[in-house]
């Protein structure tokens, strides 16, 4: 009996292998070799489209368009952001979504609330702090800015002034001129510095401008009135004028005479000066004393003076 080999059949009826599956185990053998899974001699050559195995888009491509995945969304995010929040648009009234908070400096509670109530929001008084030019009740500062945004409905917190501040001169007398300028700058004031005769200890506080105990408004000057110790006067040389010149001649410089001896020995004209104390030259407080020695015997009348010796006239002295 005779077989008739059958079309499209990969092998024979009779045993024999076909061409194809001749080849198969050499493939095989090659796939191997390369470290390729064989082929099925049934598997077609080409994989089809739409099969199985990852789809049209391999690892590599996938790992590539990954960050510009991410980076399309976080601009997207952005954007809403900024759109919704930061620059938002559409209404700025009492009926949309956000306000445009007005500017309230300056102004009074009451114009404030008016204000505020025409875009929706409300007023929140806070602390009153001193202001040196506001006016008491005028507003100074406020929470949020002006141009902010801010819900319907949202308190708008602001500061009032309570006017200029006020305080009252110190009494600095006995400071040191430095220790009077500290307290006065700890209080609010600026300060300058004078100086003055007096018989207060050089460099010491002995008053001010205004004077102490006044109520001033900040922001205010204080002079500070430092001594320049006792006014002095330079004692004039007296030697050799006559008793009787002496007493206008220490006027003339803000002294006066003081204690009158006279030296019977003494080799000068009677009524001469020979001595005095302190010397010529000497500096001495004004309205202080200089005494003087003087030849001759002591007149029945003293010399204008604070006290003359009239027992030195027998010969006793300096």
């Amino acid at each position: 009996m005779k077989f008739r080999r059958r079309r499209g059949l990969g092998g024979s009826l009779r045993g024999r292998p076909s061409p194809e599956e001749e080849s198969a185990p050499e493939r095989d053998a090659a796939a191997d070799e390369a470290g390729a899974p064989p082929r099925s001699p049934a598997s077609p050559g080409r994989r089809r489209p739409g099969g199985g195995g990852g789809g049209w888009l391999g690892p590599r491509q996938r790992r590539r368009l990954l960050p510009a995945v991410l980076l399309v969304g976080l601009f997207a995010l952005g954007y809403l952001v900024a759109t919704r929040w930061i620059f938002p648009g559409g209404s700025t009234g009492p009926t949309g979504d956000v306000a445009r908070v007005p500017d309230l400096v300056g102004l009074a509670t009451a114009e404030a609330t008016r204000s505020l109530g025409q875009v929706g929001l409300t007023l929140e008084v806070g602390a009153r702090v001193p202001h040196p030019k506001a006016p008491e009740g005028a507003i100074i500062a406020q929470t949020p800015l002006p141009g902010q945004y801010a819900r319907p409905g949202a308190p708008v917190q602001v500061t009032l002034s309570s006017g200029p501040e006020r305080r009252k001169v110190p009494d600095l007398r006995g400071l040191s001129a430095r220790q009077g300028r500290i307290v006065l700058e700890r209080l609010g004031f600026t300060t300058a510095v004078d100086s003055t005769r007096s018989d207060v200890q050089r460099g010491q506080v002995v008053g001010s401008r205004p004077d102490a105990g006044q109520d001033l408004q900040l922001p205010a000057q204080i002079t500070v009135l430092v001594s320049r110790g006792p006014a002095v006067a330079r004692v004039p040389d007296l030697s050799g004028r006559h008793v009787e010149d002496v007493p206008a001649a220490l006027r003339d410089v803000g002294l006066s005479l003081g204690e009158v001896t006279y030296d019977p020995a003494a080799f000068a004209a009677a009524g001469r000066v020979i001595a005095q104390d302190p010397p010529p030259g000497f500096s001495l407080r004004r309205g202080g004393s200089v005494s003087i020695r003087v030849a001759g015997q002591a007149p029945r009348t003293p010399p204008d003076s604070a006290a003359a010796s009239g027992a030195a006239a027998g010969g006793g002295g300096r």
